[in-house]
Parts: C-alpha cells; sequence; structure tokens
C-alpha cells in the first residue's frame, strides 16, 4: 500500500485492519528502532510503541500531507517515547536526594536487555550515549544507530538541520572522549 492508501484505510472502518497490517510492516521495524533508541528496557519500549500505534489511529484524521508519513509516525513515536521517560521519572522516588540516573544505576540500565552484547567496548559505549544530554542522545542514536536523515530529524524535534548535526557533532566528540578514556585505543 502507498502512504496515501494507508491513510486512507486507517480513516475506514473497513479497511482499518488492512491498512495497520501495512503500517505496521512498512514502518513498524523503524519506528520501533526509534523508541528502543529512546526507552532501553524491550518490555518498556514494547509498550510504548503499542500507546504510539493507538495515538495513530486516533489521530490520523489530523495528518496534513505536509509532511511524509513516516515524519508524522517518527514524531508520535519519539513524542511517545521522550512522555514516557518523563512519566516514569516524575513517578520515581529517589531516596535521599539522588536523581534517577544515581539511584538506578547506569551499568544496571545499560545491562538490561537494551540491544548491546555485552562486550566491554559496548558496555563503555553505552555508557557514553547514556552520559549525553537528553537531546544530545536523542539525534546521536538517531544518527549513528538509526541513520535517520537530517531533515525528518528537524521534523521531528522542531529544530534546524544546522542545530540537529551540531547536537550530533557535540554528541560524537563526548562520546569519543568517554570511550578513549575509559578504553584507551592504542595506536600503532
Amino acid at each position: 500500500m502507498t502512504e496515501s492508501e494507508i491513510v486512507h484505510g486507517l480513516s475506514l472502518s473497513s479497511e482499518r485492519d488492512a491498512a495497520m497490517r501495512a503500517l505496521t510492516e512498512q514502518f513498524g521495524p523503524r519506528l520501533f528502532q526509534r523508541i528502543r533508541s529512546i526507552v532501553t528496557v524491550e518490555a518498556d519500549a514494547e509498550d510504548v510503541y503499542q500507546n504510539a500505534l493507538i495515538k495513530v489511529l486516533r489521530g490520523i484524521k489530523s495528518f496534513k500531507a505536509d509532511s511524509s508519513l513516516y515524519s508524522w509516525l517518527y514524531r508520535i513515536a519519539s513524542n511517545e517515547a521522550l512522555d514516557f521517560l518523563r512519566k516514569r521519572k516524575r513517578n520515581a522516588s529517589a531516596p535521599f536526594g539522588k536523581t534517577n540516573d544515581e539511584q538506578l544505576g547506569i551499568q544496571d540500565r545499560v545491562s538490561e536487555s537494551n540491544g548491546y552484547n555485552g562486550s566491554e567496548i559496548e558496555e563503555i559505549l553505552a555508557k557514553a550515549i547514556e552520559m549525553l544530554p537528553p537531546q544530545q542522545r536523542s539525534v546521536f542514536k538517531a544518527r549513528y544507530f538509526a541513520e535517520t536523515p537530517y531533515a525528518i530529524l528537524a521534523e521531528t524535534f522542531g529544530k534546524s538541520e544546522g542545530t540537529l548535526k551540531a547536537n550530533y557533532h557535540h554528541a560524537v566528540q563526548k562520546v569519543t572522549a568517554f570511550v578513549q578514556e575509559h578504553a584507551p585505543i592504542s595506536t600503532p
């Protein structure tokens, strides 16, 4: 199905199931990957993915073809993942004034089922990424792991491509410095 056929099908109750299947087949893996880049626990990411699909169904009539369907879906998935993190942070009770990261322990968050295979260098990379500011972390993951084009990121974040390129550049510098500090790379 084309994007316009999916949008039209989701609007009609008689075609909704087929359109939803087409949507999840064409865009589901990339959307889940985007959510997973923000929400590190797989079970939580699955819940967020389902919630994002529900929002898509409820909001399909408000979709305007000003941008691609994927950009709209990407924005919904990203916002749903970020909302999940905000709610989790708000609901977490950090004893003795510790922050959520300190309470959970970055090492624990890295070792949870989050796509890394557990090798030492990958754990160091994961720690480096977790220490980035949220905007830089999101841009870095979207560019580095999903190779999301800056144009789509610009639509999603409502920022200019130049700003996002700067975010990515700074994130790469920070990750590189962290990895070199914690796993020095020997040069010949």
